[in-house]
């Protein structure tokens, strides 16, 4: 209707006005000559805050030129109610309302460059461990020399899969691929009997599976997950699912590991994502009922231990689980993907389940109420509010690097309400994030108490989030500009008069292990803000990186990353690959690369589609910049 001497096709298109950031319908010809007046782009740009894609004339696969602009003015003729010169942005209002588009486009324009560098980054770890280290787990980085002792399962070569799809590298991901498809190469069952990480095992190899038959769409693949799940069900003592998993698992024993026994909150609430995902490809529900069995036992702790948290390690008393130790409580080691994954699995299930909203609002209650201590700066007065929000664990007081994922995962807990939000009511697209906890709580139909209702409002998760990643990045305050592993972020004010705690970084465990979460996190909070100032500061790590860790055959852990040149250890994990590289790429990705409303991210990075997906067709993606169709998926069960 806005342009009436064209044949239209209509694209949602963000358009900058004065004092606002407004989400218009806007159009381009889709056939036949296009009237001079209409100077629109060949093929119109769906923004991602508009859960949509790049379209192609052909409406299949369009491929984005190096470099090419989406910003373009209008003219009356082509939109009524726009004024001639309007520009049509390719930034969501959330980015427009903190940032002019001049910053955004300088972001942009650096990004562009740097995610060349670190293309080249996943390149040199994959071509060094294709020439040394095929088809081991992992290769270490200064000797080239394959290592063989942690999952015996080509662990690093499934673990790259998907970095090397987001990273454009097709050839590669087609290699691995078709050596993995071919069962006189690659056969679980004749690497005989061993005892594994059931935690590992799931999340880098039937994860990492699951995620590159859903990018791929080769059968073998998933058969290659269900076979891995199939071998790891000894982890169960009494039968699957009638217990929660043992942190070992006697791969195809059918018996439990000879391992470490016990159960830690992340070896039983970090699987359910994988093994839904599962359930629902290969139509054997078993995964699935598996999963929620754990999930219904583990519901029951958390209730118990509300206000409070779920402690770390967890026992059989009679009939009844319980937690052991209850006064270890932390979102770090041995706990942290349990609680990552409560969001995930309400976006997994297409934002079906409010059970898992419910319970993840309650433990980010419960999480600031026990684990965040207020600080104040060193030069602070006693009227003033406490300036910093840190993350601990306890007893003690103690960041560690392996907690910092969480920022990240509050500021993924808000994106995901505010679409909620958006498909009840389109309006809420522009003013969603400024609903108070009791809008939502009604909007959502949420069961909470009462003193978690502020936690349902987008506003008040995403500032804590950043308050969080704020004091997070401080563990990388060392004389490398890498991570410590835990650090003493606060300490006692000399000053009688002042304010206390007080903000005092410093390291307690000097190593660096080439850890993700801070990248995780500062990943999240500039795909909610746009805040350049995330991307800069993964910039310096990647460089850091480089400068530190890097050697003949991949990056290596530091023995101390606050002294001298850091002392390389000849070590890596495959996560550098699968997770740390990765966050650094997307980061400087455009945004829409992954739409976290399709996706859900594993704790090791694999992206995993919605359950049941929207529709494969509303993900014609494939990394980083193309559309085009991808394979049906099976039926459902």
């Amino acid at each position: 209707e806005g342009c009436t001497r064209c044949k239209m096709r209509w694209a949602f298109l963000l358009v900058s006005v004065p004092g606002a950031a407004v989400l218009l319908a806007s159009a381009a010809s889709s056939s036949g000559a296009q009237d001079p007046a209409c100077q629109f782009p060949e093929s119109p740009y769906e923004y991602w805050s508009g859960r949509g894609v790049r379209l192609h004339d052909n409406g299949t696969k369009y491929t984005v030129p190096e470099g090419e602009e989406f910003d373009f003015k209008v003219t009356e003729r082509c939109v009524d109610g726009l004024t001639e010169g309007q520009i049509i942005h390719r930034y969501p209002w959330e980015w427009l309302e903190q940032h002019t588009v001049e910053v955004l486009r300088k972001s942009d324009e650096d990004a562009k460059e740097r995610r060349k560098e670190v293309v080249k980054a996943i390149e040199f770890v994959w071509f060094a461990y294709t020439k040394k280290a095929w088809n081991a787990d992992e290769i270490r980085p200064i000797s080239g020399q394959p290592k063989n002792d942690f999952l015996d399962a080509a662990t690093m070569l499934i673990d790259a899969m998907s970095t090397l799809k987001l990273a454009g590298l097709d050839d590669e991901f087609d290699l691995a691929v078709k050596w993995l498809s071919d069962k006189r190469r690659f056969n679980p069952r004749e690497q005989g009997q061993r005892t594994l990480s059931f935690f590992e095992l799931n999340i880098r190899v039937t994860g990492g599976l699951i995620s590159a038959y859903a990018l791929s769409g080769n059968k073998k693949l998933l058969d290659l997950a269900e076979e891995f799940a199939e071998g790891s069900l000894s982890a169960f003592p009494t039968g699957a699912g009638s217990e929660f998993p043992m942190r070992h698992t006697r791969m195809f024993a059918g018996r439990p590991g000879t391992g470490t026994s016990g159960h830690s909150l992340a070896t039983v609430g970090t699987f359910q994502v994988e093994w839904r995902a599962l359930s629902f490809f290969t139509g054997n529900e078993k995964w699935a009922r598996i999963a929620d069995n754990v999930s219904d036992h583990l519901h029951d702790l958390a209730m118990r231990a509300y206000p409070g948290l779920t402690g770390v390690w967890l026992h059989k008393n009679g009939n009844r689980w319980e937690s052991k130790n209850g006064n270890q409580k932390s979102v770090g080691a041995e706990a942290d993907s349990y609680f990552e994954y409560l969001i995930k699995l309400w976006g997994q299930s297409g934002f079906t389940e409010k059970k898992w909203l419910e319970e993840w609002l309650k433990s980010v209650f419960s999480t600031e109420r026990d684990l965040v201590e207020r600080v104040w700066a060193p030069d602070a007065s006693r009227d003033d509010p406490p300036q910093y929000r840190v993350l601990v664990q306890r007893p003690g007081s103690l960041s560690s690097h392996l907690g910092c994922f969480y920022p990240g995962n509050v500021a993924l807990g808000a994106m995901l309400i505010k679409k909620k939000l958006e498909l009840l009511d389109s309006d809420l697209a522009t003013k969603g994030h400024r609903l108070s906890g009791e809008e939502v709580v009604e909007m959502l139909g949420l069961d909470l108490p009462q003193e978690v209702v502020k936690y349902a409002a987008p506003a008040y998760l995403q500032r804590l989030a950043a308050d969080l990643c704020r004091t997070c990045v401080m563990l990388y305050r060392t004389s490398t500009g890498l991570g410590c592993e835990t650090g003493q972020l606060f300490g006692n004010n000399p000053n009688a008069g002042g304010p206390s705690p007080i903000l005092q970084p410093r390291c307690q465990d000097q190593t660096y292990h080439l850890r993700p979460e801070v990248l995780e996190s500062l990943w999240h909070l500039w795909m909610q803000t746009g805040d350049p100032v995330y991307r800069n500061k993964a910039w310096q790590i990647f460089q850091s990186l480089e400068s530190f860790t890097k050697d003949a055959y991949g990056y290596a852990r530091l023995k101390n990353a606050d002294t001298g040149n850091g002392q390389k250890v000849d070590e890596t994990e495959t996560f550098v690959i699968a997770e740390t590289l990765k966050y650094i790429l997307l980061l400087f990705s455009p945004p829409q690369t992954l739409d976290l409303t399709q996706w859900v991210i594993n704790t090791e990075a694999h992206p995993i589609p919605v359950l049941p997906p929207q529709s494969f067709d509303t993900l014609n993606k494939k990394f980083p910049y193309t559309v085009e169709k991808w394979p049906a998926p099976p039926p459902p069960p």
